[in-house]
């Protein structure tokens, strides 16, 4: 009984911070001209962000195939593909369930016959790779924001990002040894399926017809920052979070808020409806 009341708890915890999330960025625009924006907005552009991001997402599960040999598992790529997909769709459809990597892990065993438990490195390289990439590509983008060119040039503390990759290659060579074969290749992958994204975001911003001008810069910052925030496990696959990233840092960058917000609104969209397709996957050992 305690179990299901710490579950439920859990799970209710996740939603009430969606919730809050979108009240939060709502509460910074005008929703007729929300409405408004919608209405106008070039959705050519939305359905590329759409075809885009899919393409990050088989990416993303060809990186986790490759992680995944240095265990010895040869995965077949569309059944792996259908698996990231349905993992995609359990974090964000079937919260009170176990998770879409608990339910990979159970997968794979399935599969493999290996126990569960051998997945749980390969699937934590395959975040903590992940998550690097995103930080190198902030440090990149950092001497690029206008008005921070004498901070750069007399602050270390701005090299840190670009050692991510570094430092997460010497973290996983000394503690997940079998992994450093596969580092180098996993990380290009990585800094691709980023690449991908921005260029997602990219488009939205186009299909909304917000005026960014030099602002693509901020729009990319950000974005990568609410990459972060949504791979923190506390909101409901990760929906919240990243509409207060960008209705808390666009102000900073002298960006209106609404304009942010549009845009994460939207990403946030292109992310269910490109996790639709994992519901309709059924699980299979071949």
């Amino acid at each position: 009984m305690n179990d299901k009341i710490k579950k439920y708890a859990w799970v209710g915890l996740k939603i009430t911070l969606s919730i809050f999330g979108f009240w939060y960025a709502f509460k910074s625009i005008d929703i007729d001209m929300f409405k408004a924006t919608l209405q106008e907005a070039n959705y050519v552009y939305v359905l590329l962000a759409i075809l885009i991001y899919l393409l990050s997402q088989w990416l993303s599960s060809y990186r986790l195939r490759y992680i995944l040999t240095a265990i010895n598992d040869e995965v077949p790529a569309i059944w792996n593909a259908k698996l990231y997909w349905q993992g995609m769709a359990y974090n964000l459809f079937l919260p009170g369930g176990i998770g879409g990597d608990a339910y990979k892990m159970i997968a794979y065993s399935r599969r493999s016959n290996y126990p569960a438990k051998n997945y749980f490195p390969p699937l934590l390289a395959d975040r903590l790779i992940g998550l690097c990439a995103i930080v190198f590509l902030i440090g990149i983008l950092l001497p690029l924001i206008p008005d921070t060119d004498d901070w750069w040039s007399n602050n270390w503390l701005f090299i840190l990002p670009l050692l991510a990759i570094p430092i997460a290659w010497l973290i996983i060579r000394k503690w997940f040894g079998s992994y450093a074969s596969v580092f180098n290749k996993s990380a290009v992958q990585s800094l691709g399926i980023q690449v991908l994204q921005m260029i997602a975001i990219l488009s939205i911003v186009y299909g909304l017809g917000v005026a960014i001008n030099t602002a693509v810069i901020y729009v990319f910052f950000v974005f990568l920052i609410s990459s972060i925030a949504t791979a923190i496990p506390i909101f409901l696959g990760g929906l919240g979070a990243r509409e207060v990233v960008f209705a808390t840092l666009f102000p900073l960058f002298g960006v209106p808020a609404p304009d942010g917000v549009w845009i994460a609104i939207m990403f946030s969209i292109v992310v269910i409806i490109s996790s639709v397709p994992g519901l309709f996957f059924g699980f299979s050992k071949d």
